[in-house]
């Protein structure tokens, strides 16, 4: 009995121990699991932060690459823009250029002009208040940059989006003068001179330069007969009527014909270009002897097939262009026998297309119809 209530007095001590143990797992265990909550929770807390993060991820991603798009379009409108500007920049360049040698030149054609001589007088009205006349020598000067100008001019004219329309020869020689002097009435003084210088050295002069005369035709001053020699047809009288560029006179700003302008100053650029540019004799002198064989070459590979090459050799050399053998010709005789041979050819051509309308229009009515021209 001692025993078993010592064996009993031992389990009730161990059940006790037991009982102490359980309470203090029991109270870890509520720690635990309240910490486990919290854990818990934060977890929660940190997978929802996680997807927000990865949904602003997203967005900022297809956000980024549209703006990354929209600034790649508006990188390459910007070097578009600069492009252009880039163009623009450098042809506003070349006019300024372009204008700076013109505002150069003025004064020395000014002092050209103003230094003409005065002992050629033409027949002018009493209420021309300067009659002075340009020396030939500043008449040939004057006219060779006029024309240098205009073929400048009607190149780029030529090359402007679209295709520009070319100025008439005497819009242009207008538009020449009033730029360099910048006053209307000072141009029209100076293009007043120059007409009368004109007139003058075709009325005075025995041998009257070629430039001159070809150049007064293409501006309608002279008559077309200036071109192969002296003429009664122009009478160099001003009209007492008229005022200095004004109705009476001889005819400052007269039409003139385009196709004739164009192949004369297409003719006086080739030559000089294949004869190695702009002679300095032309420059200092206006006056230049060039090859006659490439005279001849240009105007035959312009006037074909209309001219052969023989045929034009021989109109030229009719008209004082240089003969076959000639090594050297002057440029402006060269260009007004051009000028002359090409209007035979432009008669011909003329002629051929009239034989041809003929004998196509078989009953002769003057009309080409559909059926006429398709046989």
């Amino acid at each position: 009995l001692a025993a078993l209530r010592k064996r009993l007095t031992d389990c009730e001590a161990r059940a006790a121990a037991a009982e102490s143990l359980a309470a203090s797992l029991q109270a870890a265990l509520a720690a635990k699991t309240s910490e486990l909550e919290l854990v818990s929770a934060s977890e929660e807390a940190a997978r929802q932060r996680v997807m927000e993060l990865e949904g602003e991820l997203a967005r900022v991603r297809a956000d980024s690459g549209d703006r990354i798009a929209q600034l790649e379009a508006t990188l390459s409108e910007a070097q578009s823009e600069v492009r252009r500007l880039a163009g623009e920049c450098e042809g506003l360049n070349a006019e300024v250029r372009r204008l700076r040698r013109r505002i150069a030149n003025m004064e020395e054609e000014a002092a050209l002009l103003a230094a003409g001589d005065k002992a050629v007088v033409p027949r002018v009205a009493k209420h021309v208040r300067h009659p002075f006349v340009p020396a030939l020598r500043t008449m040939r000067l004057v006219i060779g940059h006029i024309l240098a100008e205009k073929a400048a001019a009607d190149l780029a004219d030529d090359m402007a989006p679209g295709g520009g329309e070319r100025q008439t020869l005497d819009a242009f020689v207008y538009d020449y003068f009033l730029l360099r002097f910048g006053v209307r009435h000072l141009a029209e003084s100076h293009i007043s001179a120059l007409v009368r210088g004109l007139a003058a050295h075709w009325e005075h002069d025995a041998d009257v330069s070629p430039r001159l005369a070809t150049f007064g035709v293409l501006l309608g001053c002279l008559p077309s007969s200036a071109l192969k020699g002296k003429s009664d047809d122009w009478a160099g009288e001003a009209d007492a009527k008229g005022d200095e560029g004004g109705e009476g006179g001889p005819p400052l700003l007269l039409a003139n014909d385009a196709s004739a302008l164009g192949f004369f100053l297409h003719v006086r650029c080739a030559v000089f270009s294949r004869c190695g540019g702009v002679p300095s004799s032309e420059l200092e002198d206006g006056a230049a002897e060039v090859s006659s064989a490439v005279v001849r070459e240009v105007v035959t590979a312009a006037l074909e097939p209309v001219m052969p090459y023989h045929e034009v050799v021989a109109r030229m050399s009719a008209a004082g262009g240089g003969a076959d053998d000639d090594d050297q010709v002057d440029v402006d005789k060269a260009l007004a026998a051009a000028l002359t041979v090409w209007s035979a050819a432009r008669e011909t051509a003329a002629d051929r297309v009239g034989a041809l309308f003929r004998t196509h229009d078989e009953n002769g009515d003057g009309v080409m119809t559909w059926a006429e021209f398709a046989t």
